[in-house]
């Protein structure tokens, strides 16, 4: 995948899907949650390692009911079925699946993959890096695990 993909097609069992990026302002509103919270245990403890970004990760998916339905419905919102008849979205505009009975663990599945996907750039080592620099002690904690670079938009 290159890093100006915008979209991808996937598979699951019989059915086909689109995956589009989130749009700029849904992708910063999850990025901004998830390094709230990456950042806020970063700094609270006063060190970054590998281990203290795994722990807030699996904090950051213990998400109340309510945090899960705006995600999912966000994620889901990025997706669409590929059919004979051409591509439609996923969810309709007043939330409802356009697709009937499709499984729950393709549900999972689809907004697990529509979150990662939209998210990835947020990850890149060299930007991560950059912003890095604005924290004491992150910058030299990613250098020492080899993440240091410079970033360059695309």
């Amino acid at each position: 995948m290159t890093h100006n993909q915008q979209e991808k097609d996937v598979s699951l069992g019989a059915l086909k899907f689109r995956i589009r990026k989130f749009t700029p302002e849904v992708a910063c509103f999850w990025a901004m949650r998830l390094f709230g919270n990456l950042l806020s245990g970063v700094i609270g403890q006063g060190k970054f390692s590998m281990e203290n970004v795994a722990a807030l990760i699996a904090s950051f998916v213990q998400m109340e009911r309510k945090d899960h339905a705006m995600l999912q419905r966000d994620a889901l919102s990025s997706v669409y079925v590929i059919m004979d008849s051409g591509v439609h979205p996923l969810l309709n505009s007043e939330g409802f699946y356009t697709v009937p009975d499709v499984p729950a663990p393709s549900i999972l599945a689809l907004t697990i993959m529509a979150f990662e996907f939209s998210m990835r750039d947020f990850f890149d080592p060299a930007l991560l890096a950059t912003l890095a620099g604005a924290i004491p002690g992150l910058s030299s904690a990613l250098s020492q695990n080899g993440s240091e670079a410079s970033y360059t938009s695309p």
